[in-house]
């Protein structure tokens, strides 16, 4: 859907519409070096935008960092797999159509060129939300282009949270992880 507006010059333009836009989140999940943590699944047909990417971990007593990464991948990775619900950000709009997961065990599927954002994470020795450290990809300011997974075309597609190794590890930690993201036909 798209608005029609006028222009400071009188022209007609389309603006952006919205799409039906969701959330997910997965809180707790064990940080393991080298596993991905958070995955979005691509629809079964029709296009997802990605819109923001929020990653927060947390130390269980050792401090340490690590690098998170967000990849694009062209088949799933492989691992136990836990789901989550995703909730539409307009209770008028149906379920989605993609589906997020998360894993303490997954290997990494097939990255696609390298990797969309990177950061690297730095937690302290002491337990608790304090300790806490927190990375935003947001996608959705300025018009900007975001990152599309084509559900049709490729139904393996995804994008995953990965982890991989900092510094120190920080053991005993937990990352969260909250996705946002819109679903169209095309």
């Amino acid at each position: 859907m798209s608005l029609l507006v006028k222009d400071a010059n009188g022209n007609i333009v389309s603006t952006p519409g919205f799409d039906p836009n969701f959330g997910a989140s997965a809180t707790a999940i064990t940080y393991v070096t080298g596993k991905y943590g958070h995955m979005l699944i691509a629809p079964t047909s029709g296009v997802a935008r990605l819109k923001r990417v929020t990653v927060t971990l947390a130390t269980g007593g050792t401090a340490g960092d690590a690098i998170v990464q967000l990849t694009k991948n062209s088949a799933l990775g492989t691992g136990t797999l836990v789901g989550h619900t995703a909730t539409p950000l307009n209770s008028t709009e149906s379920a989605a159509t993609c589906v997020v997961n998360s894993s303490v065990s997954g290997t990494a599927g097939a990255i696609v060129g390298t990797a969309i954002r990177t950061a690297r994470l730095c937690v302290s020795a002491a337990a608790g939300a304090t300790a806490a450290q927190t990375v935003i990809w947001d996608f959705s300011r300025n018009m900007d282009q975001a990152p599309v997974l084509n559900g049709a075309a490729v139904p393996a597609e995804n994008f995953e949270v990965l982890f991989t190794a900092g510094t120190t590890a920080p053991a005993s930690s937990v990352s969260d992880c909250d996705w946002e993201w819109e679903e169209a036909a095309a």
